[in-house]
C-alpha cells in the first residue's frame, strides 16, 4: 500500500523520541498536505518504533507556525499475547 504513495521518502537512519535508532520514512497525505508524517522502524526488528506528524505549512486557524511537532508516539513495549477469551465462572 505505501508503495504507491507517490510523496513516500526514506529519510535514512534517525532516532526516536526515546532515542532508539531507527529508519524515517516519511510521506505527505494528499487529504492533510500540511503535514508530514513519518513512520520510524527498527532496523533489528522491522517492528514500528513510533511515529511523528510534523506541521510543514502554518496552520492560521490554531494559530501555530510551521515547522512544529504535531504529535508524536512512541512504543516502548509490544508483545504477542495468547487470546483466551472472556473470563468464565464455574
Amino acid at each position: 500500500m505505501l508503495s504507491e504513495e507517490p510523496s513516500l521518502r526514506s529519510l535514512g537512519s534517525v532516532n526516536d523520541r526515546a532515542g532508539r535508532s531507527g529508519i524515517g520514512i516519511s510521506l505527505i497525505p494528499a487529504d492533510s498536505p500540511q503535514f508530514r508524517k513519518i513512520l520510524i522502524i527498527s532496523p533489528d526488528t522491522g517492528g514500528l518504533l513510533g511515529t511523528e506528524e510534523i506541521l510543514i505549512k502554518n496552520d492560521s486557524d490554531v494559530g501555530i507556525k510551521a515547522p512544529a511537532i504535531y504529535a508524536f508516539t512512541a512504543i516502548l513495549d509490544a508483545r504477542y499475547v495468547s487470546d483466551k477469551g472472556p473470563a468464565t465462572k464455574q
